[in-house]
């Protein structure tokens, strides 16, 4: 079963890492990837995956603005909220933005608050130059931390897709017990602090 699971691992370094760990299957089902039909890595929840270890702040912010509202149905004034939200909440913990969501790049919810799952675009990365460079009075956000968006978490809820456990009308009564104030919605995401 362990030399199964280590041959299953997508590459040399993650079938190395693998025995490295000693030898568990259970370590190279972890590093092991599907592909999906576009013959891109994916990880167990379906997202692209990720690995990529970014140092670079504005490398990593634009991951992040790419991995949560990349899609064209998402506005500018979406993905610069979204990224004042990361620029508040690495400020808030006193890290950077690289450390807190590419340490290594990821989805959601696998110990990092925001995905950074996808690669950055040459568009992503001018708008986090841009939020990364304006004054705190700038933010649209108020402060914002945190962020989601209620139709897809619904939907992800439903579909019991990893680390996501709560509906929207859950996570809002969660958050508001827990300290967390509702700030605004832009587009169609919900903004709390």
């Amino acid at each position: 079963m362990k030399r199964r699971a280590v041959k299953r691992a997508e590459d040399s370094n993650a079938a190395l890492l693998a025995l490295l760990l000693g030898g568990s299957a259970v370590a190279a089902a972890l590093l092991w990837r599907d592909r999906n039909d576009n013959g891109r890595a994916v990880d167990r929840t379906g997202e692209p995956a990720g690995g990529d270890v970014v140092t670079d702040e504005v490398e990593a912010l634009a991951r992040v603005i790419t991995s949560e509202a990349g899609s064209k149905r998402y506005t500018d004034d979406e993905r610069r909220a979204i990224a004042w939200t990361v620029r508040n909440r690495a400020r808030r913990r006193k890290t950077t933005i690289a450390r807190m969501v590419c340490q290594p790049c990821g989805p959601c919810c696998k110990g990092r608050p925001f995905s950074s799952a996808r690669p950055a675009t040459d568009a992503t990365r001018r708008l986090a130059r841009e939020v990364l460079a304006e004054p705190l009075e700038r933010d649209p956000t108020n402060g914002a931390r945190a962020f989601f968006e209620p139709v897809v978490q619904d939907r992800l809820v439903a579909e019991r897709r990893p680390g996501y456990r709560f509906t929207s009308a859950e996570l809002r009564a969660k958050w508001s017990r827990e300290g967390q104030r509702y700030l605004s919605t832009i587009g169609a995401f919900e903004f709390w602090a």
